[in-house]
């Protein structure tokens, strides 16, 4: 079959998005497709020159969502010849593709896959205590409010009129699955297939050096990776970790983004330097040793789902996770202490408890390490290639 990843960038160096877009690909070829990748912010792709797949490099020009409905419209039916199944990565691409579905006759299947809220759901959950008045741009004035709500209430009738168009939507977990189903995406639409990764390769790394060797052997490590965004919550994480009575713990936060000199400032001020460092960003083979050598793994992000690619890397490697409590695995409470979003003195509780009981520690690890292996893309995949495999027969 051939399948037509359409992606807005490919970063053969960066997390998230890009990492799962490259196991997928790899995962589709061992099964036997022919897949080709088109780019469509090519400026911003890194990618080294012996990739073993079709890459295409489009561009669009100019900013501004309805013009990108257009234009994805537009590469839908350029590359529906060479193509069977299209395959489309980001949630902004949605109403273009279910445009090009619904109008084009003879088009070919799309299915969606949504691992992030777009601007229709994200209403659900972005507003005051979580995010404040300062960090939520419509809500400065009057007229930036009725755009946003004009716009708002757009997406979720024709919007999601458009998107309902698509073949099938593949969503990373049943939390995030649950807020477009509440915005009105059909749930027979939505299949539930997690984040792919390899944990087998994880499983079988030798042990690394250890990135805390200059602490005292008994200190107590806490770990958070990734991107210094507002939306990432470090923010909750130094002040929960400020209120702790855990005398014997660091807290390392390995990342880059724009909230770092803010974060930086905030362990300053709070007296902290002492116990919370911070790291450079790293490309996931080289946060391996951090993950080896921490004690605990915490997701402290405003966004309602803590089932992410760092937190079941952490899990494949035996750590113990503190974390939201907007899973919708049941079994999640087998691997973490959870607390309610963006409530500090409960995530700090959550910290203390987790540092404090050795049993849960320990069983936590054995549940991890067992749940990680669900993650593995090669289960993974088998389920993404039926849903292709349908849309196209």
């Amino acid at each position: 079959m051939r399948i037509t990843f359409i992606v807005t960038k490919l970063n053969f160096t960066g997390g998230g998005e890009n990492h799962d877009i490259i196991i997928k690909i790899r995962g589709l070829k061992e099964r036997g497709h022919e897949v080709t990748v088109v780019t469509t912010f090519s400026k911003s792709n890194s990618i080294p020159p012996d990739i073993n797949f079709q890459l295409i490099e489009e561009q669009k020009p100019g900013n501004g969502l309805l013009s990108l409905q257009f234009f994805i419209a537009n590469i839908l039916k350029k590359h529906a010849p060479g193509t069977d199944v299209f395959y489309l990565i980001n949630s902004s691409f949605l109403f273009g593709a279910g445009w090009y579905r619904l109008s084009v006759r003879g088009s070919k299947p799309v299915v969606a896959d949504l691992n992030g809220y777009a601007d229709f759901v994200e209403t659900y959950y972005k507003k005051e205590p979580l995010y404040p008045l300062a960090r939520i741009p419509f809500k400065q004035s009057l007229l930036r409010k009725i755009k946003h709500w004009f716009r708002i209430l757009l997406e979720r009738s024709i919007g999601v009129y458009l998107t309902n168009r698509l073949d099938a939507i593949v969503i990373m977990t049943k939390t995030i699955a649950q807020h477009y189903a509440r915005a009105g995406v059909k749930q027979d639409k939505i299949t539930i297939i997690p984040s792919p990764h390899d944990i087998l390769a994880l499983s079988k790394q030798p042990l690394q050096d250890n990135p805390f060797f200059k602490y005292p052997k008994n200190i107590f490590h806490i770990l958070f990776t990734g991107r210094f965004h507002f939306d990432k919550g470090v923010d909750i994480l130094i002040k929960a970790f400020s209120q702790c009575d855990c005398p014997g713990a660091m807290l390392h936060l390995v990342g880059d983004g724009p909230e770092k000199a803010a974060l930086e400032e905030m362990v300053n001020k709070a007296g902290l330097s002492e116990r919370v460092k911070f790291y450079s960003w790293r490309e996931p083979g080289k946060l391996i040793p951090f993950y080896q050598h921490a004690s605990l793994f915490v997701h402290t992000a405003r966004l309602p789902e803590p089932l992410i690619r760092t937190t079941v890397e952490a899990m494949a490697f035996g750590l113990p996770l503190v974390a939201t409590d907007t899973c919708g695995e049941d079994w999640f409470k087998e691997v973490a202490k959870t607390f309610p979003l963006g409530d500090i003195s409960a995530c700090a509780k959550a910290i203390e408890a987790a540092y404090s009981d050795n049993n849960f520690r320990v069983m936590a690890k054995a549940n991890g390490i067992k749940r990680a292996k669900e993650f593995d893309y090669r289960q993974q995949i088998i389920n993404l290639d039926n849903i292709l495999t349908c849309v196209y027969d």
